[in-house]
């Protein structure tokens, strides 16, 4: 994927005003080792980057744009030594996270090219078509669209739609480790990181963990307020969100049926 430019004149005022106040703000420990200094062009394009993830968080193809220039432009390099130290450090993103917001963005830049069909609206509908090639990935989302007839396109129906193609990846995969070929998923070679089915399914096996152990918390959580003086409206709230926890959880799962 090729480096975005960002301009300046497309984030309103008062939002970069704001957002580069909190930016210069946010206390950063300095590694050890000396980094190559950004130059002042530079500086001004890594600023405008985190503006855009600082307040686009619901823009998720902004924030992905914003992140692969990041680091296909190594802007992190001052203050660290990594691409992930930095989403680390600076946003509380994992790796995996961080990249698969870049993938999801470089994805729905190709069901944009799909003519007269609705375009995805947030990163949950997109994460099954990851790893797909160009075609399958149009194809599968024009499928989804078709499927809600005019409902919520949900992303239960863009599984449901990816599905075959990555039965057929999956096959792909075995077949190739089999003669001792490295995978990589149909339509060609990806850039870094390498996106093929296995490494996505990966993704969400950590997804499926880190859910888990959340509504695990919130369990704990639940059993405290029991033990308290917590209203039953309260307790019914962590319960809710304990039972979001789990089904996501559940749709994470179904996702690598």
């Amino acid at each position: 994927m090729k480096p975005v430019e960002i301009k300046s004149s497309t984030i309103a005022t008062t939002t970069a005003v704001q957002a580069s106040s909190a930016i210069r703000s946010d206390a950063m420990v300095l590694p050890e080792a000396a980094q190559i200094a950004l130059v002042p062009s530079e500086q001004k394009q890594l600023e405008e980057c985190e503006i855009i993830i600082a307040s686009g968080w619901n823009n998720f193809v902004k924030v992905g744009r914003a992140l692969a220039t990041i680091r296909d432009q190594k802007l992190y390099r001052q203050r660290f030594t990594s691409f992930e130290e930095y989403c680390t450090a600076k946003w509380h993103y994992t790796r995996y996270y961080a990249y698969r917001l870049i993938d999801a963005a470089q994805t729905t830049q190709v069901l944009l090219t799909i003519v007269n069909i609705l375009p995805p609206t947030n990163e949950a509908q997109v994460r099954p078509l990851i790893g797909l090639g160009p075609e399958e990935a149009k194809t599968a989302w024009t499928n989804a669209v078709k499927a809600a007839e005019g409902k919520p396109i949900t992303a239960k129906l863009v599984l449901a739609a990816a599905r075959p193609f990555r039965l057929g990846l999956a096959e792909q995969a075995a077949k190739q480790s089999v003669r001792g070929v490295p995978s990589r998923p149909a339509g060609g070679a990806r850039t870094q990181p390498d996106t093929s089915w296995i490494t996505v399914a990966s993704y969400r096996i950590r997804d499926v963990s880190a859910l888990l152990k959340q509504a695990n918390a919130l369990v704990g959580e639940s059993d405290s307020a029991l033990r308290s003086t917590a209203s039953s409206g309260e307790i019914s709230a962590i319960h809710q969100k304990a039972q979001g926890k789990l089904k996501e959880a559940i749709e994470a799962l179904e996702w690598l049926l």
